[in-house]
């Protein structure tokens, strides 16, 4: 049994930017022909791939290289490198996880449509169309930013799901391309990596996980900790080191004893010793209420065998040496994850009286959890029979279809959630077939996954030979049977009961159906009487050229469409009025700019409005305007939690730009979070007071661990001088985290 034992200072600084930069810094310092060391990099990354007899596909990587190279020409990056080094640096990464010719190519050529005169039909022409359909897809990924218009946002994801359901290799090369990206965040704006981290966590990082891709998963993860907070990273990072010697000491001793037990019983392997990820152990620390000192599984240890058999005669050798604890065993290898994750997980209590983690896998199953799909690809897929991946995308292929284009932007965003980042139940058929559903799936969401008509007729259902009702939750390993009548048929209390995005779905378009005429009556009733409180006729209303403009901005076919979802409540009365009222506002006074129109903030003093007070909204900061019913226009920063509900209607948001009536200066109240000591109140208010900041109000607290939390309000200039005195503050003896409070919510600054 072979004991393997990992550098503990190199898991400590695994993810630090600025060693990462560092290290780019040395490499790109070693040849002074840039053109010559990016070939020597390329060298490198097909020495771990396969032999290729094809002279043409041989070549491929270097031409693309050569074409990529000329064509980025003298762009560089923000941190004034020349650009072609993140193409190269993104091949770096792909080449490990997908040991691929075209694919490196498309690595190397991602950004040159986007960014340069080059066009995909020029890519078709030189590197053909395999290599061409990747860039393109990429470069369509590409598109996704976390500022954008809502609509825009989801239209983009759309495209990553189309692209990436045909070939898997899309989606990785954006992955590794959104790596390198979070790896060189440091040059750019705090409020350009703030978006591009929050980007991160709500998309790449999860998609990276159903993929099973958890080392890029963790590392996006961690890297976003470091720029999101900072202050918590660099504590979390610093008391992780404080117990270095005792955790070599613990870990060698543990696996030493596992590999010698396991040793004695025949079972030959490797044991090793892994550190939990610095974003586990905040979001433990956040969601548990705990300080690091309370968490205690922050090491664990990892069994990995040749066989299944080896991986259960393991697990039950080491129960047998330390007793498990109970409610802490989960066999993944009898029931995998969706993203064919497979391993054992027990908790035991090891010595000293220690909680000790352990997982079990085979070293099969250790690739794919490290590398997720991209595992399958290299240790399966070597050849060139499968280039598409076109099994192991069946999940996404799947979801493209559910999440179609005639949702609403609401809809869809929720059922993006409920679909792709959320928990799965397996079930079964009465035939044996596996049906993955939400967890709190019932017997209707499992009817509808097989057939829409089955769904339609489902009356009951049997769970494992027992009747059961249609609110049953089911469970992971339920034997299902769907009884059906012909006199069946869906009711809107089925909505409140499914999951699932399909099944909604299929519910909601069958009542439409059932009750058109009345749903239609119903729709004109209520929009008449909203639009008779604002005084507009109903019958005249109709007739002009506003309503059919807000008929094809609604997507709907035509006005009795529109009365039938708002009667059934998929178009809100609201919905039409904020059009209204917007395009009223838009006719008084407006100016154009590259995105579209733009309403000054001084050119709304003749309209009603007001500051949110969820996010206080400062000078200098994007912000949007929402049309309330009754209260003018809400002014919210772009990026406010509250103003998402909103996001899925459009209309009823106005772009806006901070001009004219704007005051001169705003009030804000900010957060420091630090370690306790003396002189820290007096070295915080005179780093206030030296960037020519006016307190207003202050208050300090000090706690029992030897921390303190000081409040201030502050009078600011604008959003780019409250980032400057954060930059300031974080930098003082002690201090942790700096933030502003927004209503409810604290928002970090640095």
């Amino acid at each position: 049994m072979q004991v393997s034992l990992h550098s503990l200072s190199e898991e400590i600084d695994r993810i630090d930017p600025a060693l990462v930069a560092e290290l780019e810094d040395k490499e790109s310092s070693q040849s002074p022909d840039l053109h010559q060391s990016l070939i020597e990099r390329m060298d490198k990354i097909l020495e771990g791939f396969p032999e290729e007899p094809d002279p043409v596909l041989r070549s491929l990587p270097y031409r693309a290289l050569d074409f990529a190279f000329k064509a980025h020409g003298d762009q560089y990056r923000s941190s004034g490198k020349p650009y072609i080094t993140h193409p190269v640096a993104v091949a770096e990464l792909v080449g490990e996880l997908v040991p691929d010719r075209p694919t490196l190519a498309a690595a190397l050529l991602h950004d040159v449509v986007e960014d340069t005169e080059i066009s995909s039909a020029n890519i078709t022409e030189l590197f053909g169309q395999e290599v061409a359909f990747l860039v393109d897809g990429v470069t369509k990924v590409s598109q996704i930013r976390y500022a954008l218009s809502h609509e825009k946002q989801i239209e983009n994801l759309r495209r990553l799901l189309v692209a990436t359901a045909k070939d898997l290799r899309v989606i990785l090369i954006k992955l590794c391309d959104r790596l390198h990206n979070m790896r060189t965040l440091t040059p750019l704006a705090p409020a350009k990596r703030r978006q591009i981290c929050q980007s991160t966590l709500d998309i790449f990082a999860p998609l990276a996980h159903r993929l099973g891709v958890e080392k890029i998963k963790n590392e996006l993860q961690d890297l976003c900790l470091f720029y999101l907070n900072p202050g918590i990273y660099r504590r979390i990072k610093e008391q992780v080191a404080e117990r270095l010697v005792e955790r070599r000491e613990y870990a060698e001793k543990v696996r030493h004893n596992i590999a010698d037990v396991l040793a004695t019983h025949g079972i030959e392997g490797n044991v090793e010793w892994r550190v939990k990820h610095f974003w586990s152990i905040y979001q433990k620390m956040e969601r548990d209420r705990k300080d690091f000192s309370e968490i205690y599984d922050l090491t664990g240890i990892r069994i990995l065998v040749e066989s299944v058999d080896e991986c259960y005669g393991a697990l039950g050798i080491v129960h047998a040496v330390w007793p498990p604890v109970e409610g802490r065993f989960k066999d993944y290898i009898s029931n995998p994850k969706p993203n064919d994750y497979r391993s054992i997980h027990t908790t035991l209590l090891g010595p000293e009286g220690r909680l000790l983690e352990v997982q079990i896998r085979t070293f099969q199953m250790h690739r794919v959890c490290e590398e997720g799909v991209a595992a399958h690809w290299r240790y399966k897929d070597l050849g060139r029979s499968s280039r598409r991946l076109g099994d192991d995308a069946a999940w996404i292929q799947q979801l493209s279809g559910i999440l179609n284009e005639e949702m609403g932007a609401e809809e869809w965003t929720e059922s993006l959630k409920t679909e792709l980042f959320t928990s799965e139940t397996y079930c079964y058929t009465p035939r044996g077939d596996i049906i993955r559903l939400p967890v709190g799936s019932c017997p209707i969401d499992f009817a509808y996954q097989i057939h829409t008509d089955l769904g339609d007729r489902c009356q009951g259902a049997r769970v494992n030979g027992r009747f059961v009702p249609l609110s049953h939750r089911l469970k992971t390993g339920d034997l299902v049977e769907i009884v059906t009548s012909k006199s069946a048929h869906p009711t809107p209390d089925w909505l409140n009961l499914v999951k699932s995005s399909r099944a909604r779905q299929k519910i909601r378009n069958s009542l439409l159906d059932l009750n058109r005429d009345t749903l239609i009556e119903q729709g004109r009733v209520l929009l008449g009487r909203e639009l008779h409180r604002i005084g507009k006729d109903p019958a005249k209303f109709v007739q002009t050229k506003l309503c059919g403009r807000i008929i094809e901005q609604l997507k709907v076919k035509d006005l009795d469409d529109l009365f039938a979802l708002i009667g059934f409540g998929r178009i809100a009365t609201k919905q039409v009025l904020a059009r209204i009222i917007q395009s009223e506002a838009k006719s008084k006074s407006t100016r154009k700019e590259t995105q579209g129109e733009t309403i000054k903030v001084s050119e709304i003093d003749d309209v009603l409005y007001r500051l949110a007070r969820c996010c206080h909204p400062v000078k200098g900061e994007p912000i949007i305007g929402l049309v309330t019913r009754n209260r003018g226009i809400s002014i919210h920063r772009e990026t406010c939690v509250n103003i998402t509900k909103f996001q899925g209607d459009p209309a009823r948001l106005i772009p806006l730009n901070w001009e004219g009536s704007a005051e001169k200066v705003s009030k804000v109240d900010i957060v420091v979070e630090a370690s306790d000591r003396t002189q820290l109140l007096a070295d915080v208010t005179n780093t206030i007071s030296s960037v020519g900041m006016n307190i207003t109000r202050s208050s300090t607290l000090t706690h029992g661990d030897h921390t303190a939390t000081l409040e201030f309000t502050i009078e600011i200039r604008d959003i780019q001088h409250l980032e400057r005195l954060a930059k300031l503050l974080i930098e003082l003896q002690g201090v942790s985290r700096v933030s502003q409070r927004r209503g409810a919510r604290k928002t970090p600054l640095v």
